[in-house]
């Protein structure tokens, strides 16, 4: 059989008060048609299907009108895996109806499906109260490494009840994997990271390993792989292609694919000079991000920048502020609003009006805020 494995959709994704349906019902149609060309066998979206919990109408009709599309094409099989970003019981919803389909949703524990060949284990991102049980005033440190054991158990659990059928096995997931490479647009799993898995953890149980949470492509060791993200989610994350992988269960060999690029971001950093130069090179309808170093702030430079990017028909979407002295000390001229702020980033702004000096209360404050964003947003769901 041949999988696609592709995660990290994030429907409904805003970046910088601008919508993405139009690159995501590109990308939806890309992968039809290379499920058609490449005649997969079964798709594996590993997670983060949607953005938040509470997508938009207009992005659940992507997801729904894809999987209808998926159900013409030659490729039976299809395994949707609940994200950290995903609410399990949205997707649990429709599991039963799109079961008629042969599209199987695992929103909590995990399934073990077999097939003549191999053996899929469909493990969605486990949630710390699905399998793990509450214990009052424990250390966040200590909740993180029982979290994580409770991760492997699971796993370990699932490999018993199959390891005796003599099959090759392939695992998926949602979590973290150490040395993996990160991107800003992804939130923690772990508080402060302490506590991911280790690669060889999976390669000793698994024949590959397919993997969602983590925006950049990439492999980890001989068989662990992220897919990473099918749309550049953040600035930073145009700095490197997007792609699917494809497996072949009989040959155990992966092809990645690239995903091509429907519409250009841009971070441009520099002076007064070298800004108006560089926005000669931008593409039509794409996005900029601007970063002004000067020590003098020009309203009219400023005017200038739109002036330019209306007569070329790109956006800019944000124009910073930062001395090349100080990079770090920076403020925004353009496009600061809350809305395109994290609660962390927020939280952060709001520290320092305390003016606390100790850094390891500052540190934990962080890390107990981030715990409780990570529970309200993603981890307790009613």
């Amino acid at each position: 059989m041949k999988i696609l494995h592709t995660s990290d959709w994030h429907l409904g994704e805003i970046l910088m008060s601008q919508s993405r349906e139009e690159e995501h019902t590109k990308f939806l149609n890309w992968l039809i048609d290379t499920i058609e060309k490449e005649k997969i066998d079964m798709l594996l979206i590993a997670g983060d299907i949607f953005d938040t919990v509470t997508p938009p109408i207009y992005a659940q009709k992507l997801y729904f009108n894809f999987l209808y599309n998926l159900s013409k094409t030659d490729c039976k099989n299809c395994v949707v895996l609940a994200g950290n970003h995903d609410s399990a019981s949205l997707l649990a919803s429709s599991k039963e109806i799109l079961s008629l389909l042969s599209i199987k949703v695992v929103e909590e524990r995990g399934e073990i499906i077999e097939f003549d060949d191999f053996i899929f284990l469909a493990v969605p991102y486990l949630r710390e109260k699905v399998i793990t049980s509450f214990i009052s005033n424990q250390d966040y440190k200590e909740s993180e490494k029982r979290y994580i054991e409770a991760i492997k158990s699971h796993y370990l659990n699932l490999y018993k009840e199959i390891s005796k059928k003599n099959k090759k096995i392939i695992s998926s997931g949602h979590l973290t994997i150490k040395r993996a490479k990160k991107s800003e647009s992804e939130r923690e799993l772990y508080i402060g990271n302490l506590a991911a898995i280790e690669s060889s953890f999976f390669e000793n149980l698994f024949d590959y390993t397919l993997l969602g949470h983590f925006h950049r492509p990439q492999k980890i060791g001989k068989s662990v792989i992220y897919s990473g993200s099918a749309i550049p989610l953040g600035f930073d994350e145009a700095k490197y292609e997007k792609s699917v992988f494809i497996l072949d269960t009989e040959n155990l060999k992966e092809k990645r694919l690239n995903i091509p690029t429907f519409r250009k971001l841009y971070e441009l950093k520099g002076d007064e000079e070298e800004i108006e130069e560089k926005l000669q090179n931008i593409e039509e309808k794409s996005w900029c991000k601007i970063v002004l170093q000067n020590e003098i702030k020009s309203k009219s430079f400023i005017e200038k920048l739109f002036k330019i990017a209306k007569e070329r028909d790109f956006k800019i979407l944000a124009i910073k502020y930062e001395t090349k002295e100080k990079e770090n000390q920076n403020s925004f001229l353009y496009k600061e609003h809350i809305a395109n702020l994290t609660p962390l980033e927020i939280f952060k702004r709001r520290l320092k009006e305390e003016d606390i000096k100790d850094e390891k209360i500052l540190k934990d404050l962080i890390n107990l805020y981030e715990k409780v964003v990570n529970q309200v947003e993603i981890g307790n769901e009613i």
